[in-house]
């Protein structure tokens, strides 16, 4: 992204929209809420400190009082000298009207009526749209903010120091069309109203350009946040073998996920928990996957685990060993897992497909169905045709909607296609984002078991059979992973007891001794790479069942009463021993190996879980789960500080379970934080009265993600700036900062990351900066099924308002993309059109890119996507990568 600046001025005058005009562009330009109607009843006054505040309305002039004229005494009038008249120098006459339109306030997506609703403290951005009615001219704007009784004043973030060259025909989807400012903490919450005002008058800077009216120059708008409670998220990287390589998926990816949720999804916060397992030995499918942390999150729930009940289990699997399609156990859901690695998919460069491909299977498990599109099937009627995240397409019509991305800024066209289709090109639509927004208020996944209060889940405790596994749809073949008696538990959620599938409880001479009907999650797999054999349908099996004494066989019965699978074991129970860690031990490495000794007096084959809790049994996670061996090496991440720590192994037969648990115990010593500034970038340089946005991330193995007060900014120069991992200010003084972001567990440990910002006095004493070629919008969609097959580019240098024109050359990769112009001068303009007539069906990428002798060894880029829709007659297609849901 850009550096953003922040600018203060040094001398700081009050800005009071004067006359505060009704702003009346073309009809189908300006929504209703654009008028003017007042000033703000209290000035605001440009942030800056030690300086005299000056009013540009006209100072009242006062009024002597009155004396009594003295008689006057006449003098020789003396001899006129006659002067010189000097000569006139004529005022320039203006030749523009820049005319202020629109204010957008957006935290993902927005239309020009700002009718997506807005999370309160979650970063927000107001992309100020202005127009001139002739010629190119570079100026500035202000924002205006008011919350009640508070006034702020701030500069934009973008373009040249926030000095922006207006265009006469601007266009939406290109960044520096438009004044962008970030709105700063204590703005983004309750009622907000705020006013934009291209070209004032600035105690360091006069109108430029001279127009031909400044009674258009504002516009203003009213918007509101809502509260959103707080997302959970415990985050697995699933490791597995493949040969000799043992894959698992690196902290990046998992780090894109948390960041493509936070940025895209309705929410200000995320709370994450990080974890690893690992599977075995082959690469899983998403259902075993599911089945494994499924399983885990009922040992979790039903042992008290500290975290919120709640919360989703996800699973990330690195496609190195063979792409792992995803998929969710329901909609609404506990538990989903998909896919992840560096691979663009032809339009996502940013190093990791992971990110929105969980963003879509999390969706589900927040009760989101598929837009039906490329592939899709099974979701709600979707409003939007293609899947596009927007109602309709007009550049401005006021229904149209836009991406907007917080963190890279990012601009996605109305022709993006929404995250829970198949399509390529996904972002987050206003529809998602509605329903998203409505599941978190009405659920609230924050709540803990304690928050609910002492009433029980279901009044149904006791021994309870976990049974889960999957069944191959094709060949009705049962995967069953080990069966385990987990004692004094409830139901997790009311079973379904209807159903076509069975399972049976019998005893040693065959009887029955209980019979639980249910019914499966259905998985529907999906399509896979060219080159692999389709991924087997599958149904998932995820009960916990009343446990009855003298059980020695468990049946899976399917429609019909098929024998599908069928579990048996002798009626004598395992025996365990716990030998290490057994007590008084100090456990800090990086890793932690737990040790027991099992017996089964029937022979039966054991199958083994192990728990850990930090707090002398009160609360009990479960860190592995289905192991053979009789040791385990744990990964220290699963294992936070406890000075009452303990473990406990569990053993099974296929049937019959008991368990042992540390004899006293152990230390795991408190575990620092990790802290690191996301934002911005180190030697940044802002000027006063721009926002700056500090974007931190801290995590604690024994916290998760940290917030609040654990977390602190703070300035060599101005001293503690404020709490939280995301900050935005624009009151930093002038002088070059060490920001310091710190992290503190309360618990004696602590972490610190240091950037250094520098703030000018304001934006005109702004370095040189170097020229360069910029394109935009940075991403084309053809959609020549509806007649979308052109679109106009704009190359501008944005090295500020003195920069010069610089010549500039492009070429495309592929022959369907024609271009209007291969060669020309900044700033310019020209047409990119379609020219594939003779594309197959499916979805296209080209690049177009653009050199100049003015950055040698350098180069801009603009991404182009075709969509191809299949005709009737054509061969059943083969489309790659589909995710995959689970009803």
């Amino acid at each position: 992204r850009p550096s953003t600046p922040t600018i203060t001025p040094t001398s700081t005058p009050t800005i009071t929209p004067t006359s505060t005009p009704t702003i009346t562009p073309t009809a189908t330009e300006t929504p209703t809420s654009t008028t003017v109607t007042g000033t703000p009843t209290e000035t605001p006054t440009e942030n800056t400190t030690g300086t005299p505040t000056e009013t540009s309305t006209a100072t009242p002039t006062r009024t002597p009082t009155a004396t009594r004229t003295p008689t006057r005494t006449p003098t020789r009038t003396p001899t006129r000298t006659p002067t010189r008249t000097p000569t006139r120098i004529p005022i320039p006459t203006p030749s523009t009207d820049l005319i202020a339109t629109r204010l957008e306030v957006t935290q993902a997506m927005q239309d020009l009526n700002n009718s997506v609703r807005l999370v309160r403290d979650k970063r927000t951005y107001v992309r100020f749209h202005v127009r001139s009615t002739s010629g190119q001219h570079w100026t500035y704007a202000v924002l205006l903010v008011q919350r009640g009784f508070n006034f702020t004043l701030v500069y934009p973030v973008n373009g040249f120091f926030g000095f922006v060259r207006v265009q006469p025909s601007p266009d939406r989807g290109v960044l520096n069309h438009s004044f962008l400012f970030e709105l700063p903490n204590g703005y983004k919450e309750g009622n907000v109203t705020m006013w934009g005002i291209v070209n004032p008058v600035l105690s360091w800077r006069s109108r430029s350009p001279l127009e031909t009216s400044y009674a258009n120059n504002t516009a203003t708008t009213s918007v509101s946040f809502e509260a959103v409670p707080r997302v959970n998220l415990v985050l697995y990287r699933v490791g597995y073998r493949v040969g000799s390589t043992t894959y698992y998926p690196s902290t990046f990816h998992t780090n894109m996920l948390r960041s493509w949720l936070q940025r895209a999804y309705p929410l200000d916060r995320i709370s994450v928990w990080n974890r690893s397992y690992y599977h075995g030995s082959g690469r899983p499918t998403c259902g075993q996957v599911n089945s494994s942390l499924y399983s885990k999150k009922i040992w979790d729930i039903l042992f008290n685990w500290s975290i919120p009940i709640g919360s989703r289990y996800y699973g990330m699997v690195d496609d190195g060993g063979g792409f792992m399609r995803g998929c969710a156990m329901g909609i609404p859901a506990l538990v989903a897992s998909g896919p992840t690695g560096s691979g663009t998919w032809g339009w996502d460069t940013d190093g990791s497909y992971g990110d929105w491909y969980g963003g879509h299977e999390l969706g589900h498990t927040y009760g989101r169905g598929h837009a039906n599109f490329c592939g899709a099937e099974g979701g709600p009627s979707y409003p939007y045709a293609n899947g596009r995240i927007s109602p309709s397409t007009a550049m401005w019509a006021n229904t149209t909607i836009y991406g907007f991305d917080i963190g890279n800024w990012n601009i996605y066209s109305p022709y993006w296609r929404d995250v829970m289709s198949y399509c390529n090109n996904q972002w987050m639509g206003d529809f998602t984002s509605e329903g998203l927004m409505n599941y978190f208020q009405a659920n609230p996944v924050l709540a803990s078991e304690e928050e609910q209060g002492d009433e029980p889940r279901l009044q149904q405790q006791g021994p309870r059979l976990l049974v889960m596994g999957t069944i191959n749809v094709s060949t009705t073949e049962v995967t069953m992973d080990p069966l385990f008696v987990i004692p004094d538990a409830d139901d997790i959620l009311p079973r379904d007891e209807t159903g076509d599938y069975a399972i049976v409880l019998r005893g040693e001479d065959g009887s029955e001794l209980a019979r639980y009907p249910f019914t499966p999650d259905e998985a529907d797999a999906g399509p896979v790479p060219p080159g692999e054999e389709s991924t087997a349908s599958f149904l998932i099996i995820s009960e916990l069942v009343p446990y009855v004494e003298g059980t020695t066989q468990v049946d899976l019965e399917g429609p019909g009463g098929t024998l599908l699978a069928s579990i048996s074991a002798g009626i004598q129970p395992p025996e365990i021993t716990l030998t290490s860690p057994n007590g008084g031990e100090v456990l800090d490495g990086e890793t932690l190996t737990v040790a027991w000794t099992a017996t089964d007096p029937d022979g039966d084959p054991l199958s083994f879980n192990v728990q850990y809790s930090p707090d002398n049994g009160e609360t009990w996670e479960m860190i592995a789960q289905g192991l053979t061996e009789t040791s385990v090496e744990l990964d220290g991440v699963n294992i936070v500080s406890g000075e009452q720590a303990l473990f406990r192994v569990w053993a099974s037969d296929g049937i019959n379970t008991t368990s042992d648990t540390s004899d006293t115990p152990f230390t795991v010593p408190n575990h620092a934080p990790v802290a690191e500034i996301l934002q911005p970038e180190a030697g940044a340089t802002i000027a006063y009265s721009q926002t700056i946005a500090f974007d931190g991330y801290a995590y604690d193995i024994d916290l998760g993600t940290m917030e609040g007060e654990q977390l602190s900014w703070s300035s060599d120069i101005q001293g503690p700036l404020g709490t939280g991992a995301q900050l935005t200010i624009a009151t930093l003084v002038t002088g070059t900062h060490t920001i310091t972001f710190q992290a503190d567990d309360g618990a004696g440990g602590t972490a610190s990351d240091m950037v250094q910002v520098t703030v000018l006095g304001n934006p005109s004493m702004a370095p040189t900066a170097p020229d360069r070629v910029s394109a935009g919008p940075e991403h084309i969609i053809f959609e020549p099924s509806t007649s979308v097959t052109s679109a106009t580019l704009s190359v501008d240098n944005q090295a500020g308002p003195e920069a010069p024109s610089i010549p500039w050359s492009a070429t495309a990769s592929d022959s369907w993309v024609s271009l209007g112009k291969t060669t020309g001068t900044t700033p310019d303009t020209f047409e990119v059109m379609f020219d594939g007539d003779d594309l197959p069906s499916g979805t296209h990428h080209a690049t177009i890119t653009f050199t100049s002798p003015y950055m040698p060894g350098e180069e801009t880029t603009v991404q182009v996507t075709a969509f191809i829709p299949a005709q009737p007659s054509d061969e059943p297609g083969m489309q790659v990568y589909l995710p995959l849901i689970t009803r």
